[in-house]
């Protein structure tokens, strides 16, 4: 929904070391996206475009808030601080403690590979969470591309283009 992408997109936009931008929606999606298919593929490794190096607190405290509630930590400090990520229903935790998990959540995106980019996971799920970020920060087209990988062989990819309008034969390679 456009309001969504409008209210995610206000909410900042960072620099990366390339100089091409990050939101806190690029952010949130990510960390959304890869815990959820770490809970479903726990063996599976993950390549993803972004990073939390350089993400201060406070951007991930307003991406933890554009996740909303796909985003809840579910995590107490004593876990976190053993390396666990196990909590019960209900347990708070820490903001410093929430920040650290969708952080750790964000940085799922480099266990698919070594430091040179290089994969190492025989079952890896490639995801750039929000593909056209200038075009996200416009409020016009982006799309979130994820794909399977086995032995380094796509066995699936989907883009989601959620301002694509199938309608207007233009947007479809129509008349």
């Amino acid at each position: 929904e456009r309001r969504t992408q409008a209210w995610a997109a206000s909410r900042g936009v960072a620099a990366k070391e390339d100089a091409s931008p990050v939101t806190v929606a690029d952010y949130a999606a990510q960390a959304v996206a890869l815990r959820a298919l770490r809970e479903a593929f726990p063996d599976d490794g993950f390549v993803a475009e972004e990073s939390s190096a350089g993400m201060s607190d406070d951007v991930a405290r307003l991406a933890m808030d554009a996740a909303g509630p796909h985003f809840a930590t579910g995590v107490r400090d004593d876990a976190v601080a053993a390396g666990g990520a196990g909590a019960a229903a209900g347990d708070v935790a820490s903001s410093s403690t929430q920040i650290a998990a969708f952080k750790a959540a964000v940085d799922l995106g480099a266990t698919g590979a070594d430091r040179e980019g290089r994969r190492v996971a025989r079952r890896c799920w490639v995801l750039d969470p929000i593909d056209g970020t200038k075009g996200f920060i416009r409020g016009a087209q982006y799309c979130t591309a994820l794909c399977f990988t086995v032995d380094g062989r796509a066995e699936v990819a989907v883009l989601g283009c959620p301002n694509l309008d199938l309608d207007d034969p233009a947007a479809v390679g129509g008349p």
